[in-house]
């Protein structure tokens, strides 16, 4: 679509606006041939640099789409976007104005104004001119509005004849009155000055006009008919594309709120793969770790097999019929190549209580606690007794939950009270001359090889001995923190 293709009213909207962009405008935005126009008052642009703006419209998209963004503002609702897609907003309205030189009283008014900012339609406007919408049609390249064109060419028809037929009854008027003035028909010739035949009377230049007038009329009312059909394949187009609007609102509302719940489920599926992710971690980590356990018990168990083991218990075998006697075979050393050996004999010591449960978990387990050490931390604030007392009652509901054998140790040389088992704890105390570190390592000591044994202590050179023995090792706050301390 070119500029010579639109009609009159839509060049003259077109040349306003290019006019009205070229202020505030860049220099860089301004096009070479219109330096001069934009030094024009701003009312005088669009007339006196008419040629010059049709011809940059024409031939530089970048000033094109310039004076397109500035005049976004007459086309608030997107109708012609929506026109360009196939529907049309239900709230905006669009048509001709009732006559077309409404527009043109317009575009003189806005060439009259210094504001250079694009017309604007209001948000509460429900109707958008054809002038508007063909006028940004082309400033934007895109496709004229369906039925722009007729309805601006009939529209631009109805004005001719109204004003035509105002022309005839004005001329009528003055007929009439010089009629009334001349009755036999001798007036002069400015009487009936404008007359097409001037010999004529005035009844008969009257019949004549009156004639015109009715051919005028019914060609105005056919005109008018032509509008009242055109707006109504308009309006039921509108309500057509108001109502696909609203389907494809209501289909796309659909889709959003399935999305939205296929988001919720996917994500608590996530959280459902991840949560039995971390319980299988755990578990395997629990099983790996009771394996590692039972692997080192049974590594000791071997190793005190070993030690046990003499040579007259075994003794050399006979060869085959023709070598010599071999060595004899230990049943230990057939166990311990099947199994794997730690690298270390060094217990890793016990950091948290997951682990302190997990190596009282095992078979035959057995807890040694250094009594005073414990208490100390988690109840330094009681007496010694009141110390002994709570210790021994909370390690009591300890064995009771883990199952282990539980066996706490306290200094005793200035204490009276009986050994023995109190509520499935067994409570030691030192003899004369002993302390409880020493009672702990003769503990460790007398147990069977290959016997998980736990010992909790803060003291180094009691962690050192025992681990040294094979014993595990954990520090007396993991035990409070198991206690729940």
């Amino acid at each position: 679509m070119e500029f010579t293709d639109l009609p009159a009213v839509v060049q003259s909207r077109v040349l306003n606006l290019a006019a009205r962009s070229l202020t505030g405008a860049a220099a860089l935005q301004i096009p070479r041939e219109l330096v001069a126009v934009a030094r024009f008052a701003p009312a005088r642009r669009a007339r006196r640099g008419a040629v010059p703006l049709a011809r940059a419209l024409e031939s530089d998209p970048a000033f094109r789409a310039l004076v397109a963004h500035r005049a976004a503002g007459l086309d608030p609702h997107g109708v012609l976007m929506s026109l360009g897609a196939g529907t049309a907003p239900a709230d905006a309205e669009v048509g001709v104005p009732d006559a077309v030189t409404a527009d043109a009283n317009e575009l003189d008014s806005d060439d009259s104004s210094d504001n250079d900012a694009a017309p604007t339609v209001g948000p509460d406007a429900a109707r958008v001119s054809d002038i508007d919408l063909l006028a940004l049609a082309y400033l934007r390249a895109a496709a004229a509005p369906p039925g722009v064109f007729e309805r601006l060419r009939t529209a631009e028809e109805t004005g001719e004849l109204r004003t035509r037929l105002l022309a005839a009854e004005a001329e009528l008027v003055k007929l009439r009155a010089a009629a009334e003035r001349n009755p036999a028909g001798r007036g002069t010739p400015t009487e009936v000055a404008g007359s097409p035949d001037d010999d004529a009377g005035p009844a008969v230049r009257i019949e004549r006009l009156t004639t015109r007038l009715r051919e005028q009329g019914s060609r105005l009312r056919e005109a008018l008919d032509a509008v009242a059909h055109l707006q109504q394949e308009k309006d039921a187009h509108a309500r057509e594309a108001a109502r696909a609007l609203e389907i494809m609102t209501r289909g796309r509302t659909a889709a959003e709120q399935r999305a939205a719940a296929l988001a919720t489920q996917v994500s608590a599926l996530q959280a459902g793969e991840e949560a039995a992710a971390a319980r299988q971690e755990y578990r395997e980590r629990v099983l790996t770790r009771r394996v590692e356990l039972l692997l080192e018990t049974a590594t000791g168990a071997i190793e005190g097999l070993r030690s046990e083991w003499t040579p007259d218990s075994g003794g050399r075998r006979p060869g085959g019929p023709s070598g010599p006697a071999a060595a004899p075979v230990d049943p230990a050393d057939v166990v311990a190549r099947r199994l794997v050996r730690p690298s270390t004999p060094r217990l890793p010591e016990i950091a948290d209580t997951a682990r302190l449960a997990e190596a009282l978990g095992l078979p035959r387990a057995h807890l040694i606690v250094d009594g005073y050490n414990v208490s100390k931390n988690g109840f330094g604030h009681l007496t010694l007794a009141e110390q002994r007392e709570r210790l021994i009652r909370t390690l009591a509901a300890f064995a009771a939950r883990s199952g282990a054998e539980v066996t706490v140790v306290f200094d005793g040389a200035a204490v009276v009270a009986p050994a023995g088992h109190q509520r499935g704890v067994r409570v030691l105390f030192s003899p004369q001359g002993t302390i409880a570190d020493d009672v702990i390592r003769d503990l460790v000591d007398a147990e069977p090889t290959g016997r998980p044994v736990v010992v909790v202590t803060s003291d180094r050179a009691v962690m050192t001995d025992v681990g040294a023995a094979g014993a595990r090792v954990a520090r007396s706050e993991v035990l409070l923190a198991a206690l729940g301390r």
